[in-house]
């Protein structure tokens, strides 16, 4: 059986129970035993030889006919090395194998490593798409028409926050749409860039008005 690779997205302190959870869902004969969970929170990152192991391991574990499950935890903390090797196995999951990321912090995982997987969203942590509402019809208009519809004393910290919390909304909503998919990754890595460029000290005003003019325009219609 082939099995879509997954990536859970959320800000629970512990999404690997979370991955557990829809494993068991996906495959309710698997045994905690076939279960592995991959990065040790004592380093800082998941290095490209642990990604290794974990091809190697699974490209044997397809062998016994057996499903067997791989959750990485923490999936943002792997390094740009290793989530380019991981790409080649979520292109091509061996049979019968489960692959799980989770992360608190989609912009940091490649988009072409989030393009290979389904994005879930964790129920405990969504935001509900109505209390975005504003944030919603800002980004239904047209580019060049949102600078006009934004007042000149907002919070852009606290506006950047409401449109991701939205983007993410929508990818949950929207989960089963690939194209929808690939435009709220790609805005979310646009919406990163703008909250880095800020905590860089670069004129927050400046950073609103470039990301406001570069977001594509995105359908309230849900």
């Amino acid at each position: 059986m082939d099995f879509q690779p997954l990536i859970i997205l959320g800000s629970s302190l512990d999404l690997s129970q979370v991955g557990k959870s829809k494993i068991s869902e996906l495959a309710p004969n698997i045994t905690a035993d076939n279960i592995n969970l991959v990065g040790n929170k004592e380093t800082a990152s998941i290095g490209i030889d642990q990604i290794k192991e974990v091809i190697l391991e699974s490209s044997r574990s397809s062998l016994t006919g057996s499903v067997k499950a791989y959750i990485i935890n923490e999936a943002h903390r792997l390094t740009e090395e290793a989530q380019s090797t991981l790409l080649k196995i979520l292109e091509e999951p061996p049979a019968d194998t489960i692959f799980v990321l989770t992360t608190n912090n989609l912009d940091l995982i490649l988009p072409t490593v989030v393009s290979r997987c389904r994005v879930i969203l964790d129920n405990n942590t969504d935001d509900a798409i109505d209390d975005l509402e504003e944030v919603g019809q800002l980004l239904g208009s047209e580019p060049f028409e949102r600078l006009e519809s934004t007042g000149e004393q907002i919070d852009v910290k606290e506006m950047i926050t409401q449109t991701q919390k939205y983007l993410q909304s929508r990818l949950r909503a929207h989960s089963n749409n690939p194209e929808e998919t690939r435009t709220c990754i790609e805005s979310l890595v646009l919406v990163e860039n703008s909250r880095q460029m800020i905590e860089a000290n670069v004129a927050k005003d400046a950073v609103w008005e470039s990301l406001l003019l570069s977001l594509p325009k995105i359908s309230t219609n849900l």
